[in-house]
């Protein structure tokens, strides 16, 4: 399915009343975080259970320097807090935006819409390539929240979708087909006995076991260390 039918499908089943049970969750996938990270030059961080946060942030911070003339330099840091597929592409859709383009969203209503709008139209599109069907689930309740505040034809976002999308293949790095996970929402200290806490040690493929009664979790804190590579203009 080419990305436009994709489009024109998605903005549809917004429109209608369809309701979806929640995504399922996957493993961390690092070393594709560190690839993106590596090729795109933005610091990544990933973190699930930690945070009231839901989905990601990307942050965009100017540094100024203190001698008078000194131009200011920016840089981008996304952070992930929900290890579901499509989220980290929804970040790297809005950094391609402000970071590889050079574009502006004005932060009023209707221009922060749209913009959110673009950046999960192409976290679907991506995730659909790869196989990461679950992704509906989530785009369309999200596209649906903002299409009344954004007013705009899903035909007019076409050729913005197709760039960005095209800049994220032109990199080489698909997403991976991850794989659904039984996992709560968010991770919830608890106690492990009647007086101990969890207590939980690094295991096999990004997994956290408590070596106390065996409890498994995944992605309590991923982290990508490291000097990110230079911010591309």
């Amino acid at each position: 399915m080419k990305v436009r039918e994709m489009l024109v499908e998605l903005y549809r089943k917004a429109r209608t009343d369809v309701r979806y049970k929640p995504q399922p969750y996957a493993r961390w996938d690092a070393e594709y975080a560190r690839n993106l990270s590596a090729s795109f030059g933005v610091k990544i961080t990933l973190r699930a259970g930690r945070s009231k946060r839901r989905g990601g942030t990307l942050a965009i911070i100017t540094e100024a320097g203190r001698r008078a003339g000194e131009p200011a330099t920016v840089r981008y840091e996304i952070t992930i807090y929900e290890n579901q597929p499509g989220n980290l592409e929804h970040e790297i859709a809005h950094y391609i935006q402000f970071a590889v383009f050079g574009r502006e969203c004005l932060m009023d209503r209707k221009n922060y819409s749209i913009e959110e709008i673009r950046a999960e139209y192409t976290a679907y599109i991506l995730s659909m390539m790869t196989g990461n069907n679950s992704r509906e689930a989530r785009s369309v309740p999200y596209i649906r929240r903002y299409m009344r505040d954004a007013g705009v034809d899903s035909h007019s976002l076409i050729p913005d979708l197709e760039a960005r999308v095209a800049e994220f293949l032109r990199h080489g790095i698909m997403p991976p087909k991850y794989s659904p996970i039984v996992q709560a929402p968010r991770f919830r200290y608890v106690r492990c006995g009647r007086r101990l806490r969890h207590v939980f040690e690094m295991g096999g493929k990004g997994a956290f076991q408590c070596f106390r009664c065996g409890q498994e979790v995944h992605g309590l804190l991923v982290r990508m260390y490291g000097e990110p590579a230079p911010i591309v203009a």
